[in-house]
């Protein structure tokens, strides 16, 4: 199995020394009578130089010189895991921290597969690979979309995973399939919807805690909470306005019904994250 993240920090970085380089050289200076603004142009020009050869070795090795770079907190990724992060296009940011997704990926184990890379490079890879892309992100994503082209004309399967796949990777301390709970780990076309602000502008009212799973989409339901802008808690409290349960027993089930909070089944958690809230929405996914 290979996994992708589409990532162009470096390409960009290079781009920009370049760019300057190519400043440089276009101001016309006499060698024979080198002033001191003259020595620092050119050892500015020699730094720049010497940074291109940097990032352009980098890049010809990229997996294995940005694994080495980053002490590792665990091996989850590790191996012939290769990832990309897919945002929006160069100018418009995601959702989500691609500086901290790509360090959490370094640093357990992985390595960063530049998004630009050619058709013929791509010979190297398994047949199913993984492109990380925020919901919403994959109808317009020009990056997303060149990946795609180019893993079908290589024969790979690329699937799309959200960072919430990630997250709940570390959390779990292993890698999972992410078909265990598309919704929550696998990218979809529509965007996720944050719950209503108040009129002071906080998203307040929503504290919910879980209970009834075990497995790693505990992880992932968390993680959307947290995302649409409820706070979680660990612990069941009278404070608390929703109890998400698998089934209708528990302690924490009890004392909900108790307590008189909402207890909703995961697919309202599901519902809003697709269309968003609406008043009255807890007694359609009552349990």
């Amino acid at each position: 199995m290979t996994l992708m993240v589409v990532d162009r920090t470096y390409e960009y970085g290079l781009q920009s020394l370049m760019q300057k380089l190519k400043d440089i050289e276009q101001i016309e200076w006499d060698g024979d009578g080198i002033n001191k603004k003259d020595r620092v142009r050119f050892t500015t020009q020699h730094k720049i130089r010497a940074a291109i050869s940097k990032k352009e070795n980098m890049l010809d090795s990229w997996g294995d010189s940005m694994e080495v770079e980053q002490k590792l907190l665990s091996s989850i990724f590790k191996g012939e895991h290769y990832f990309a992060i897919c945002s929006k296009t160069q100018f418009e940011s995601t959702d989500f921290d691609t500086s901290a997704l790509n360090t959490a990926i370094l640093r357990n184990g992985g390595q960063i597969i530049p998004t630009w890379i050619k058709k013929e490079s791509l010979g190297k890879f398994e047949k199913k690979c993984y492109a990380i892309t925020q919901n919403g992100e994959r109808s317009y994503c020009s990056q997303y979309d060149t990946l795609l082209r180019n893993f079908q004309v290589a024969g790979i399967l690329m699937v799309p995973v959200t960072p919430t796949w990630i997250n709940a990777c570390l959390k779990m301390n292993a890698m999972f399939n992410p078909a265990h709970s598309r919704i929550l780990f696998q990218s979809h076309p529509w965007k996720v919807r944050s719950l209503p602000r108040s009129t002071s502008g906080s998203q307040d009212g929503f504290t919910v805690s879980v209970t009834g799973f075990l497995d790693a989409s505990r992880y992932g339901i968390i993680d959307v909470l947290e995302q649409i802008g409820a706070t979680y808690t660990d612990n069941l409290r009278r404070t608390n306005t929703h109890l998400i349960c698998k089934e209708a027993q528990g302690m924490k089930y009890s004392k909900a019904v108790e307590w008189g909070i909402h207890v909703v089944l995961v697919e309202f958690l599901y519902h809003v994250m697709q269309h968003g809230y609406e008043d009255g929405l807890e007694a359609k996914f009552s349990l």
